[in-house]
């Protein structure tokens, strides 16, 4: 947008908006969204599929791996708090679960696409009813994306503390917010 021989940018236009808000409207919450990204931990990441197939007939679905099936790499929670700004460790993260609404969403970064993966590298996952086996699929490669709607933690703030408090090395885990 230019006015006359100059330039107005996007970004002054935005932070004159931002200002008049915050001077104007003092009651407006200026809240951070922050996306965090969560590193998970393979060994303890443990995945399941069941299921049933409905018609014609009810037959069971079942995993038919001979070794364990899990999660490795990264889900990513966008947290909307009161704050002005994002927590950068797992304390803060603790003081202000209670009022911050959480939601698993894409990564932001792209990245981090197809950064969720499930190990091992082949799912086998049968169709059988009895000794009759309907369908034998296998799945190479998978990778996920975990989706959510918007939600509030249900957990008091000391047993979140004591969940977040460190990565097992006695130092305090730090986030990286992904922006």
């Amino acid at each position: 947008m230019t006015t006359g021989n100059s330039k107005v940018r996007p970004a002054y236009i935005a932070l004159a908006f931002a200002s008049v808000l915050f001077v104007c409207f003092p009651g407006v919450s200026m809240a951070a969204e922050c996306p965090i990204r969560f590193d998970l931990k393979p060994a303890s990441s443990t995945l399941s599929v069941a299921g049933t197939v409905l018609r014609p007939i009810s037959v069971p679905i079942t995993m038919d791996n001979d070794s364990a099936v899990g999660l490795f790499g990264s889900m990513f929670v966008n947290i909307k708090t009161d704050s002005t700004r994002c927590p950068e460790t797992a304390e803060e993260l603790a003081s202000i679960s209670s009022g911050a609404t959480f939601q698993f969403v894409a990564p932001p970064i792209a990245a981090y696409h197809a950064d969720l993966h499930v190990y091992p590298s082949k799912l086998d996952v049968v169709v059988k009813l009895g000794p009759t086996v309907f369908a034998e699929l296998s799945f190479y490669d998978v990778t996920l994306e975990i989706l959510t709607e918007e939600f509030t933690l249900e957990m008091d703030e000391a047993d979140f503390a004591a969940a977040a408090s460190g990565n097992g090395n006695g130092t305090a885990t730090r986030f990286s917010i992904l922006t």
